[in-house]
C-alpha cells in the first residue's frame, strides 16, 4: 500500500531492484505476480483468529495498491493485470465470514468489511451479486461470533455496508467491470435494504442480556450507525432534494412504507413493547438522529410520520387530547418512562406541531396545539408523578424528560406573551398540587436557559417564591419550638431540605445552576418580613446548625456586590442573625458586619438593639408562666445566655451591665415580691450561671460577677442579692446543714471560686443591715408583712451560710434514734426525708411527701414517695420505712463539734456584737 512501485514495476526480470527509480505502470515482477493467486487461498486457509484481522487488512492494502496504476480503475480485480480473481476472492470471503472468522474478535475485523465490499466490482449483467453474497455471509456468520459485543459489531458492519450500497451513486457502481452502466433491479435494491431492516429489528428486539459489559459499547455503536444512516436515507429519499442517482431512490416508497422501516418499527413495538425495551431503544435512535440533524433541514420527511405513529403505538394516550369532553379516564394515566423518552426525542426530531397533529392527512382525527398539550396533558402528568401525593418516587431521568418536553413545547410557541402566560398558568397548577421542589427548580432553570428570562419572571413565580420563603421560615421556627438540635431531624428530610435551599438560591441567582435573579424586589422584602417577624417563641429561637435557610440566603444576597438592600433591612437581618446565632452568625453575618462600608454605625445600632432585647427577655423569663412545658424555661435561659455571649463579642468586652444582670432591683424582686415564687430566683440564676459557664477561667467568672472584690457595700451588693435569691429559707429546714439547704449558693461559689475573707465579712455586715432595716419596716408586734418576712428569713439563712464559711459551724450531737420513724406511724401526705444511698459516711437526705401506703405485703409496709427536683419535675419511687427519717441530717458518731473554717476570735466577736446590737436587742426591746 505504501510502495506500489515495488508491486507494479515495469521490469520483466525475476529480481526487483529496490534502488531503481520508479518505472511506468506495467505488469508486476515474477515474484509479485504470484500474489493475486495466493490471496484467495490465504483467505480460505487462514484459521488462526489472531491473524485474520491482519490478513484482511493485507488484502485491502493490496487492492488499494492498484490506485493510480494504469488507466483501468478496476485493475485490482483484473487477473490479466495481475489483479485478484473476484469470483474466487468473494467465495473465500463469504466462506470466512459465514464461519464468523473462526472466532476472531469481530470488533477487530468488522471495520474492514465495508471498504472490502465497496471495492468489489460489479460485473456486466451480474448486478451486485458479489456484494450481496458477502452481506449474506456476514449476517449468517454473526451467529458464530459468540454473541454479545462481537454479534452487535457484525450487525453494525452489515447496516453500514448495506446503507453504503443503497446510497452509492449509480455511475460510480456502473463504472466497475467492463464499463457497463446497467442499473440494478429493484429486487436487488430491496434485498440490500432488507439488511437495514434486519439490523434495526435486531437492535430494537435483542434481549437485555446483550447489554452487559462490552456488549453495551457495541450496541451503542450500532445505535449510532442506525440513527446516522436512517437520517441520511431519509434525506436522500426526498422527492425534491433527494439523490435520484442512487438505488434507494427507485424503491423509496417501499423502503419507508409498510413493507419497510414502518413495518419493522411498528411490529417491534407491538410484539415486544410491553417490557419497554423496544420503545427505549427506539428513543435512543431518534435522540442520536436529532442530535446530528441539520438545523436548516425541514423536519417533514418520510421518517417523521413513521416516528409519530410509533409514539401513538407505544402509548396511545401520549398525544390524545385530554381536555376534550368524553376523554377516557385511562388517558389521564402518565406514560411509562420509555414512552415519555420516545415522545421527547420524537418531538425534538420532528417538531412539536407535526407530532401533535396526530391526524396526519386524516382531517377526521382531532389535532392539538402546544398550549393545550402543555396545560391539558404535560402538567397533569407532572402533578400525578411528582406531587407530594405520588405513590412512588420517579427517577431523575423521567423527571428530566418531562422538563425537557415542557421546554420543547414552550419553544414551539412563537409569541413571547403566550409563552409567558402558559408558563405562569402551568406553574400555578403545579405549585397548587405541591409538585416536588426539585422538579420545579430544574424546570425553572431549564426554561430560563432555553428561553427568554422574561418568560420565567412572572407574577406566578413571585407568588411561589413567597410561599417557599414562608414554608422555609415555618420549618425552621417549628423545629426551634420543638426544642430539637436541628430542623433536619424533626420537620423535613434531608433531601427536601436541600431542595428547598437550592430553590431559594435559584430564585436569587446564587445557585450553581442559575446566576440570574428571577424574582422581584417585593419578594425579597416579603422574605425579610417573614424572617424577622416577632412571635411568642422568639425567646427559644436559636439555630446552631444553620437550618434557617431563608436568613442565610438573605445575608448572602446582602453580601453580594450587586445587593440593593437598604440599611434598615440590613440592620433587621443582622439583628435577627444575632438572636439566632449558630453557624449563620459566625460564618455569614459576622463577616458581613466586618466588611460593610458603614461598619461602625451598624455595629453601634446592633449593640443597642441587643442590649434592649436582652433586658426585655430577662424580664419575660422572670415572669414566665410556671405551667409551661418542662425544660422550656431552662432552654429560654440557655438561649438568653448565648445571645449575651454574642453581645460580648460585638462589644469586645464582657460585663453584666450589657446583659442587664447588674440590675439589683431585678434580683430583689425575684425573692421579695409576693407574686414571685421561689423558682423565680432560680431562673435569673440559670441565666447568670450559663453566662458564667461560657468563661472557662473561674477568675474571669469572679471578675464578671464581683468586680475587683472590694469590701465596700456597693461592690458586694449585687453578689449579696444574687445569693439572697438562691438561699433556701424554708423554716422547717433552718436547723439543718447548709450543703443540702443552699445547693444553689454552693453552685455559685463553685463557679466563681473562693472569695476573699474581707469580701465575705462585708456581705455579712450588709446582710445584718438588711435584717435590721426590714425589722423596722415590719409591724412591731409580729412579722406579718409577707415581703419583709421573706427578706428577713432569706437574710438570716444567708447570714448563717456566710458565717459558717467564715467561722465554721458549731453543732450539738443529735441522737440518731430521734430521726427514726415506725412504719405504722407513717401517714399519707407526711413530709419526711428520704435517705439517698450515695455511699458517703453522712448520707444525704431529700425531702419527700408520702403519696401512698402499700399493704399488699402485710405486715411489711412500703410506701410511694414523691420528690420535687430542682428543675420543677416531680419523681416518684417506692421505699420502706427504714429509708425514711424525721430529720434532714444525721450527725456523725462520736462528734460534738464540727469546724468548717478557721475561726478568727476578733472577727467573730465583732460579728456577734453587730448581730446582737443590730438585730437581737432591737427585737427584744420591741417585744417589751
Amino acid at each position: 500500500q505504501h510502495a506500489p512501485s515495488l508491486l507494479h514495476q515495469g521490469t520483466h526480470g525475476d529480481d526487483i531492484d529496490i534502488e531503481a527509480p520508479t518505472c511506468s505502470p506495467g505488469r508486476s515482477s515474477g515474484k509479485t505476480r504470484q500474489l493475486p493467486n495466493l490471496i484467495p487461498t490465504v483467505i480460505t486457509s487462514e484459521h488462526d483468529p489472531g491473524n485474520i484481522p491482519k490478513m484482511l487488512d493485507f488484502v485491502l492494502s493490496y487492492i488499494a495498491s492498484f490506485r493510480g496504476v494504469g488507466d483501468n480503475t478496476d485493475a485490482a480485480w483484473d487477473p490479466a493485470a495481475d489483479g485478484i480473481d473476484p469470483a474466487k476472492t468473494v467465495s473465500a470471503l463469504a466462506k470466512l465470514f459465514r464461519r464468523g472468522c473462526h472466532g476472531s474478535p469481530a470488533v477487530g475485523w468488522c471495520p474492514i468489511a465495508l471498504p472490502l465490499v465497496a471495492s468489489l466490482p460489479i460485473p456486466s449483467g451480474d448486478s451486485n451479486a458479489m456484494q450481496m453474497k458477502v452481506l449474506a455471509a456476514l449476517w449468517e456468520g454473526k451467529e458464530y461470533t459468540g454473541g454479545g459485543a462481537n454479534e452487535a459489531a457484525v450487525v453494525t458492519a452489515v447496516v453500514e455496508t448495506s446503507t453504503f450500497l443503497l446510497l452509492r451513486r449509480l455511475e460510480d457502481s456502473g463504472s466497475r467491470g467492463t464499463g457497463n452502466e446497467e442499473k440494478m433491479s429493484s429486487d436487488d435494491a430491496k434485498e440490500i435494504a432488507g439488511y437495514v431492516f434486519r439490523g434495526l429489528e435486531y437492535y430494537l428486539t435483542k434481549s437485555e442480556d446483550s447489554r452487559r459489559d462490552a456488549a453495551t459499547s457495541s450496541l451503542k455503536e450500532l445505535c449510532n450507525a442506525l440513527s446516522r444512516d436512517l437520517q441520511r436515507l431519509d434525506v436522500v429519499s426526498d422527492d425534491t432534494d433527494g439523490r435520484k442517482d442512487c438505488i434507494l431512490f427507485a424503491v423509496r416508497e417501499w423502503f419507508w412504507a409498510d413493507g419497510g422501516i414502518r413495518r419493522v418499527m411498528l411490529d417491534s413495538i407491538m410484539s415486544h413493547g410491553d417490557n419497554g425495551l423496544v420503545v427505549e431503544r427506539l428513543g435512543d435512535v431518534v435522540r442520536l438522529a436529532a442530535d446530528g440533524k441539520n438545523a436548516t433541514k425541514s423536519s417533514v420527511g418520510r421518517l417523521p410520520p413513521i416516528l409519530r405513529d410509533c409514539v401513538s403505538e407505544a402509548g396511545a394516550n401520549i398525544v390524545d387530547p385530554l381536555s376534550t369532553p368524553g376523554s377516557s379516564e385511562g388517558s389521564l394515566l402518565p406514560p411509562k418512562e420509555a414512552e415519555i423518552h420516545l415522545m421527547l426525542e420524537v418531538l425534538k426530531f420532528c417538531g412539536v406541531s407535526f407530532v401533535l397533529n396526530s391526524a396526519g392527512d386524516d382531517p377526521a382525527q382531532p389535532t392539538r396545539d402546544a398550549e393545550s398539550y402543555i396545560l391539558g396533558t404535560i402538567v397533569p402528568w407532572v402533578v400525578t408523578l411528582f406531587s407530594s401525593s405520588a405513590l412512588s418516587s420517579k427517577s431523575a431521568f423521567s423527571r428530566d424528560a418531562y422538563i425537557e418536553i415542557l421546554c420543547v413545547c414552550l419553544e414551539s410557541i412563537p409569541s413571547l406573551d403566550d409563552r409567558r402566560r402558559i408558563w405562569a398558568s402551568g406553574l400555578k397548577d403545579m405549585v397548587d398540587a405541591h409538585v416536588d421542589l426539585n422538579f420545579l427548580t430544574k424546570a425553572i432553570v431549564a426554561i430560563a436557559k432555553a428561553d427568554d428570562l422574561n418568560i420565567v419572571r412572572c407574577e406566578a413565580l413571585d407568588e411561589f417564591a413567597m410561599q417557599v420563603g414562608d414554608a422555609a421560615s415555618m420549618v425552621f421556627r417549628n423545629g426551634a419550638v420543638r426544642e430539637s438540635g436541628g430542623v433536619l431531624d424533626t420537620m423535613v428530610d434531608s433531601d427536601e431540605f436541600r431542595s428547598m435551599r437550592l430553590l431559594l438560591q435559584t430564585f436569587v441567582g446564587l445557585s450553581p445552576v442559575c446566576s440570574q435573579v428571577l424574582i422581584g424586589e417585593g419578594v425579597i422584602q416579603s422574605w425579610i418580613n417573614v424572617v424577622c417577624q416577632q412571635t411568642e417563641h422568639d425567646m427559644i429561637l436559636e439555630d446552631d446548625v444553620g437550618s434557617n435557610v431563608l436568613l442565610d440566603l438573605l445575608l448572602a444576597v446582602a453580601s453580594t456586590k450587586s445587593s440593593h438592600l437598604c440599611y434598615s433591612n440590613l440592620l433587621r437581618l443582622t439583628s435577627q442573625s444575632w438572636k439566632e446565632g449558630g453557624q449563620i452568625w459566625t460564618s455569614r453575618c459576622w463577616k458581613l458586619l466586618k466588611a460593610h462600608k458603614d461598619r461602625e454605625r451598624l455595629l453601634k445600632e446592633l449593640q443597642d438593639y441587643a442590649k434592649a432585647v436582652l433586658e426585655q427577655d430577662l424580664c419575660m423569663i422572670d415572669r414566665h408562666d410556671e405551667k409551661s412545658k418542662p425544660g422550656k424555661v431552662d432552654r429560654m435561659c440557655l438561649v438568653w445566655s448565648n445571645r449575651c455571649s454574642r453581645l460580648f463579642g460585638l462589644c469586645g468586652d464582657a460585663s453584666l451591665v450589657l446583659a442587664g444582670l447588674d440590675n439589683v432591683q431585678l434580683w430583689k424582686s425575684s425573692y421579695s415580691s409576693p407574686l414571685q415564687e421561689y423558682r423565680s430566683g432560680n431562673r435569673l440564676f440559670a441565666c447568670l450561671r450559663y453566662v458564667l459557664q461560657s468563661f472557662d477561667d473561674p477568675t474571669e467568672r469572679r471578675k464578671l460577677l464581683c468586680g475587683d472584690m472590694k469590701s465596700g457595700d456597693t461592690a458586694t451588693e449585687l453578689t449579696l442579692h444574687v445569693l439572697l435569691s438562691l438561699v433556701d429559707a424554708s423554716p422547717s429546714l433552718v436547723p439543718f446543714i447548709n450543703s443540702t439547704r443552699h445547693h444553689q449558693c454552693f453552685k455559685l461559689f463553685s463557679l466563681i471560686g473562693d472569695a476573699p475573707r474581707e469580701y465575705l465579712v462585708a456581705m455579712c455586715r450588709q446582710a445584718v443591715n438588711i435584717i435590721a432595716n426590714e425589722m423596722n419596716v415590719s409591724i412591731v408586734s409580729e412579722l406579718t408583712d409577707h415581703r419583709s418576712a421573706q427578706v428577713i428569713n432569706r437574710s438570716v439563712a444567708l447570714l448563717d451560710l456566710l458565717t459558717a464559711k467564715l467561722f465554721g459551724r458549731r453543732q450539738a450531737i443529735v441522737d440518731s434514734r430521734e430521726a427514726e420513724i415506725s412504719q405504722h406511724d407513717v401517714k399519707e401526705g407526711d413530709i419526711l426525708f428520704y435517705v439517698a444511698n450515695d455511699g458517703s459516711e453522712v448520707q444525704a437526705r431529700v425531702q419527700c411527701r408520702v403519696a401512698k401506703i402499700h399493704r399488699d405485703d402485710y405486715p411489711n409496709l412500703y410506701f410511694t414517695i414523691r420528690i420535687d427536683g430542682e428543675d420543677g419535675k416531680a419523681t416518684e419511687r417506692q421505699t420502706v420505712a427504714g429509708r425514711l427519717k424525721k430529720r434532714a441530717i444525721a450527725t456523725p458518731p462520736d462528734s460534738t463539734l464540727t469546724t468548717g473554717a478557721k475561726e478568727s476570735v476578733e472577727e467573730g466577736a465583732d460579728m456577734t456584737a453587730l448581730i446582737v446590737n443590730s438585730i437581737i436587742k432591737p427585737y427584744l426591746s420591741r417585744e417589751k
